[in-house]
């Protein structure tokens, strides 16, 4: 691998692997997050398993962090459940034209 990555964290260095996609794998286990900052700076930060599991607790038990910081939840692969949007979930039972249901 050309670069070689380290945990924003702790300091870590990543294992050498041919790719960061290996990085991320559940052999490796480490985690990029990326938000924008203010001035629309993009940050990519890797961290190592243990920080992330730290990371990842604390972030979740966090009290009003500031919209689109990291941890916020204002970001794509947040751990809240998706709602299903109106009208997409399973057609509602029909009655027979002329009958009233029960």
């Amino acid at each position: 691998m050309a670069d070689s990555q380290t945990c924003v964290t702790c300091g870590k260095q990543a294992p050498e692997t041919e790719t960061n996609y290996t990085l991320i794998s559940a052999q490796f286990g480490w985690r990029l997050t990326r938000y924008k900052r203010a001035d629309g700076t993009l940050v990519l930060e890797w961290r190592c398993p243990t920080c992330w599991r730290e990371f990842k607790r604390s972030r979740n038990g966090a009290a009003s962090p500031s919209p689109g910081a990291p941890g916020s939840g204002n970001r794509i692969g947040s751990e809240r459940p998706s709602s299903v949007p109106p009208g997409s979930g399973p057609p509602l039972p029909t009655s027979k034209p002329g009958r009233i249901p029960r």
